[in-house]
């Protein structure tokens, strides 16, 4: 949700990072980048934003990646996609660059709009995702609510936002709209498409 700049009253930690170094030294510029992750994650976690239950985050290994690690796993993605229920790693579409060279980011993201739109397939597993979502309503003017710990309230992620969030990221990685943001994307998508706002 940071990514695309929709941040809720509470979040977790999902971040990542992305770098450029030559071949023999990749290892060590990713234990040094790992080591201030580790301790940055910590840090968030401490002033209030828990660290990512999925771990998605830049003090996980697999999500310190060198430019070219970056675009071999987005690639695997996109080129054998996942079932929609198990479509995991649809953040990874909505990125943005905190800090550092921003044009690392920028070329990644120029590269997925390119792939990402000539893959039919991917972008159909991405739809289906979008359409799984259900808004939470019941019969005759009641909504349905949640079960368990949280019961009687609503969760306007999952059961609201989400099916615009995904719906949005897959029309703009089909239109190669490189922006993260949901109403830019819709926006975007709606003029390429000559739909009236």
């Amino acid at each position: 949700s940071e990514g695309r700049r929709e941040q809720t009253v509470v979040t977790d930690q999902d971040n990542a990072i992305l770098f450029h170094s030559a071949p023999p030294g990749v290892e060590r510029v990713r234990r040094e980048l790992l080591d201030f992750a580790r301790a940055a994650n910590a840090a968030l976690a401490e002033i209030g934003f828990p660290l990512c239950p999925g771990g998605i985050m830049a003090g996980n290994p697999e999500h310190c990646l060198e430019a070219t690690e970056w675009r071999e796993r987005v690639a695997g993605r996109i080129r054998a996609p996942a079932p929609p229920g198990r479509l995991g790693g649809h953040i990874f579409f909505d990125f943005r660059p905190l800090a550092g060279n921003a044009g690392l980011a920028e070329n990644l993201r120029a590269w997925l709009g390119e792939v990402a739109a000539g893959s039919r397939l991917f972008l159909r597993m991405l739809v289906a995702k979008a359409l799984q979502a259900e808004p939470p309503l019941g019969r005759i003017r009641k909504f349905r609510t949640d079960d368990g710990e949280h019961a009687g309230t609503l969760d306007l992620k999952s059961n609201g936002t989400r099916i615009y969030v995904d719906a949005a990221r897959a029309l703009a990685l089909g239109l190669g709209i490189a922006e993260t943001n949901t109403s830019q994307r819709l926006r975007l998508a709606g003029r390429r498409l000559g739909v009236d706002e």
